[in-house]
């Protein structure tokens, strides 16, 4: 007797939270001091903010010069 495989039925969708290891700053202003900082703690890179469309906040993203 062949064996039934039963279809799988996907009710729900779900979306991964991909800024969940991410440092989360409550203001624009609060990312550009921390991005700031980085900066010059490393010369060689480059660092900007954005807002997150996931959880609405902001994060830092960043550049390295040179590689």
């Amino acid at each position: 007797m062949p064996r039934v495989n039963k279809q799988i039925r996907h009710n729900r969708i779900t979306f991964v939270n991909n800024c969940q290891p991410k440092r989360k700053y409550s203001s624009e202003k609060e990312a550009i001091k921390a991005a700031d900082y980085q900066m010059l703690l490393d010369i060689n890179l480059e660092l900007s903010v954005y807002k997150c469309d996931t959880c609405n906040k902001w994060h830092l993203t960043r550049i390295k010069i040179g590689q």
